[in-house]
Parts: structure tokens; sequence; C-alpha cells
């Protein structure tokens, strides 16, 4: 399920954005409690927050807390 969670956000957002991405780091150092907080950086755009954005990302962190 957390590599589903990788997939879903390089395919939305990027693999580049992936690789520099502090997100990256905290799961590669198994820092799980940060995680969730990462994955929230995302949802912006044009200096806009995203909603959509918002309610897809909240929906994988509950997923990635139950699952970690």
């Amino acid at each position: 399920m957390v590599f589903y969670l990788f997939v879903s956000f390089t395919y939305y957002l990027g693999e580049g954005a992936l690789q520099r991405s502090t997100l990256r780091n905290k799961v590669n150092r198994e820092e799980r409690a940060a995680v969730p907080a990462q994955f929230m950086r995302w949802v912006w755009a044009g200096g806009q927050k995203l909603n959509g954005v918002v309610r897809r990302l909240e929906a994988e962190v509950f997923i990635y807390s139950k699952v970690v």
C-alpha cells in the first residue's frame, strides 16, 4: 500500500519533485512520524491551495498512517 502512495505522488507531481523532496528523504531515513506533514506540503500551485489535491493527499496520509 505504501508503494501505491508514492506511485500516486510521482504520477501527479512528477519524478523530479519526488527525487528532490524532503518527503523522500524522510521516507528513506524511516522518519515515519514526519511523512504525513511532508505530503501536505504539496497542495499549492500558482500560489493557490488546491482543494482537490488537499482532499486526495489527506486520504493518502490517512492510508499511510494506518499502514505504517
